[in-house]
């Protein structure tokens, strides 16, 4: 994992932590290096009301859904019974359009399928198509709108040349048990189809859920602090994993640093690096701060123990074969910024289980 996605994440879950004490402020770079109660006056953070929306899933819902997935996996049909296009058809076509005369870029297309009344073509295009035969070439006299984004085109008139090679209907598919065994994901009937795509929403669901209660929680606990400053090493130590972590992701990217900051963070690609500080004193160290003075008063912390199970979990998950001592190895100097990743997802957890979560 680069350093540079570990520390976005953290900023944009807006959780972050640490905790220590006993150096100068210059030396004091990590969470175990200071006390962050001494920075850090505590509102409520024990019993927080938080309401989120019940996790269900109607039938109404379901079935949304599973016409979705079904309109999805359409396929277009040629219709053989008659040749004359509808509104509603879609029309493959060959068409060239011309300003003056003379065919104008972005113009001309070969075999191109238009649903007939999407209005994807300028005014008039698919009205004029509506009513052709299979085989037959026509003239539209078509006025592209005065607003049309390329100006020589704006408000110009214009000739398309259009023949229609075919028309078709699009067919979605039956929802019965041999379509869903064509799918090959392993299920047989439409009731397993159904009950899969149901667990799915709900996890989905269960999974905003969360998040719903995380933001809420973080808001509260930091609103009702007070935050008197950080250690200077911490800051700095802050900004220059920033400043390393998108220096390496801009190099991989073959493109300069401050675009990666402005695409990441939001500042201007000519001043990031000192609107970088600016973004961390207001965005990171907060959060640092109040979920760090939580872990030091509540005495939570992250064991040498429980950051290899996490790491073993990791290790898992993603099938690798590397062992936990090398996974720490290549960490580097990330070891201790994931110690503290480790500590905020903690700390999140003690606050929900002393929250009072209500279900509207």
């Amino acid at each position: 994992m680069k350093r540079f996605t570990l520390l976005a994440l953290l900023a944009a879950a807006g959780t972050l932590v640490l905790s220590g004490c006993g150096k100068k402020e210059e030396d004091m770079k990590y969470l175990k290096d200071f006390d962050a109660t001494k920075y850090v006056t505590l509102g409520e953070y024990k019993g927080l009301n938080v309401s989120v929306p019940k996790s269900e899933v109607t039938d109404e819902e379901l079935q949304d859904y599973i016409d979705y997935l079904l309109s999805a996996n359409k396929e277009n049909k040629e219709i053989t019974d008659r040749d004359v296009a509808k509104d509603g058809d879609i029309a493959n076509i060959d068409y060239v359009g011309k300003k003056d005369g003379i065919a104008f870029d972005g113009g001309t297309a070969t075999g191109f399928d238009l649903t007939l009344g999407s209005g994807v073509l300028v005014e008039g295009f698919e009205d004029g198509v509506v009513g052709m035969k299979v085989g037959e070439t026509k003239d539209l006299n078509l006025t592209f709108p005065d607003s049309y984004a390329n100006e020589d085109l704006a408000g110009a008139d214009v000739v398309f040349t259009v023949t229609l090679n075919s028309i078709k209907e699009a067919i979605i598919p039956e929802l019965t048990d041999e379509y869903v065994k064509s799918l090959g994901t392993g299920l047989n009937t439409v009731q397993e189809y159904k009950d899969d795509i149901k667990q799915t929403m709900l996890d989905s669901k269960e999974s905003d859920r969360d998040s719903a209660i995380e933001q809420s929680i973080s808001d509260q606990v930091i609103g009702g602090a007070t935050i008197n400053g950080a250690p200077s090493g911490f800051k700095d130590r802050i900004a220059k994993t920033m400043l390393d972590e998108i220096t390496e992701t801009a190099a991989d990217a073959g493109v300069e640093p401050g675009l990666v900051a402005s695409y990441y963070y939001g500042v201007s690609e000519d001043n990031y690096e000192a609107e970088l500080r600016t973004f961390i004193e207001e965005n990171l160290l907060p959060n640092y701060m109040v979920f760090g003075a939580i872990a030091d008063k509540e005495g939570i912390k992250v064991s040498d123990e429980d950051m290899d199970a996490d790491i073993q979990k990791l290790i898992e998950d993603n099938g690798a074969t590397i062992t936990v001592e090398e996974y720490k190895t290549n960490l580097g100097d990330n070891l201790e910024d994931y110690r503290e990743y480790l500590l905020i997802l903690k700390v999140m957890e003690f606050l929900k289980e002393n929250a009072v979560i209500t279900e509207e």
